[in-house]
């Protein structure tokens, strides 16, 4: 930008002389040598930072020999200053007063870029005067009223050792569009989330059996004549007979728990198939809980 400015400056001074011969009052020598040393302390005023006094500089300047070209100066001075629309009045001002001007091209091509950073849209021909903004969209129409609460029922489904205890309050069934279409459907697919729960913790309780039977069979199995190995399946000779019944109850639990929860989750999504049927609607939550020994899931809601 530092370089453009300087050969900018010295096209001014060049065209000082035709400008002021168009003028009814041109210029004398005198006050185009003292326009030219305006525009010579404006060039070592911006390369030093100082661009609003290069702005100052460069407007005397132009009050005494008004060069188009300096217009273009001062918007780049602003362009500097970060003041778009400064910048952008004075380039359009010289592609106004000098079109076809060897710093057209330029002065075009940053006052589209300001329109663009000032959220204008702008056309390549006209790139002064921006194109008139369009419209916003209409709002979208309001949704249905929201239903009232329910009272609430709670389900749990614990997996662990001890069943833990949870709080809740009911949420009030609401909404439009699909909800009132299907009514059930919160209930279906909380049904088919607690369900998938049961079936994780029936594969658990498997798991945990098939490495209660291998350690079962495995010291079972064992030849009284050989040595007793330090360990099987990875448990120490000392922790056989703890794991070997920790496993039996994750087993049980687990299980048990699972078979619950993948039943509770079937009737779920039968009972909320049956509710798309009736002009009521719903809302229901999956909550997942957890405790030192268990894990489980609640269900919140107005069925």
């Amino acid at each position: 930008m530092g370089s453009l400015r300087v050969v900018a400056a010295g096209l001014a001074l060049a065209l000082v002389p035709a400008v002021a011969a168009a003028q009814p009052n041109k210029p004398t020598p005198p006050q185009m040598q003292q326009a030219g040393d305006l525009v010579k302390k404006a060039i070592a005023k911006s390369q030093a930072g100082d661009h609003a006094q290069a702005i100052d500089l460069y407007n005397q300047a132009y009050l005494i020999a008004p060069a188009p070209i300096l217009l273009s100066n001062i918007g780049s001075e602003y362009q500097q200053l970060q003041k778009p629309v400064e910048a952008l009045k004075y380039f359009c001002k010289y592609i106004e007063a000098d079109a076809a001007g060897s710093n057209a091209s330029y002065a075009s091509a940053q006052a589209k870029s300001l329109q663009i950073q000032l959220g204008n849209e702008v056309d390549d021909k006209d790139v002064c005067h921006p194109l008139p903004k369009k419209a916003p969209p209409p709002p979208p129409p309001p949704d249905g009223g929201g239903g009232t609460g329910g009272s609430g029922v709670t389900g749990t489904a614990g997996l662990g050792g001890s069943t833990s205890s949870v709080g809740g309050v009911a949420a009030g069934g609401g909404g439009g569009g699909d909800d009132h279409a299907k009514p059930g459907a919160t209930l279906e697919y909380v049904g088919i989330g607690v369900g998938v729960v049961g079936l994780v913790g029936v594969a658990l309780g498997v798991n945990y059996g098939l490495k209660a039977k291998s350690l079962n069979d495995a010291i079972s199995g064992h030849k009284t004549t050989d040595p007793w190995p330090d360990n099987i399946d990875g448990v120490p000779i000392g922790q056989w007979d703890q794991q070997g019944h920790d496993w039996n109850v994750d087993t049980a639990v687990f299980s048990i728990a699972g078979g619950i929860a993948v039943l509770a989750g079937g009737a779920m999504i039968l009972v909320g198939h049956s509710k798309n049927t009736h002009a009521q609607t719903e809302h229901a939550m999956l909550v997942p809980t957890a405790g030192p020994q268990s894990a489980g899931l609640a269900v919140l809601g107005s069925f």
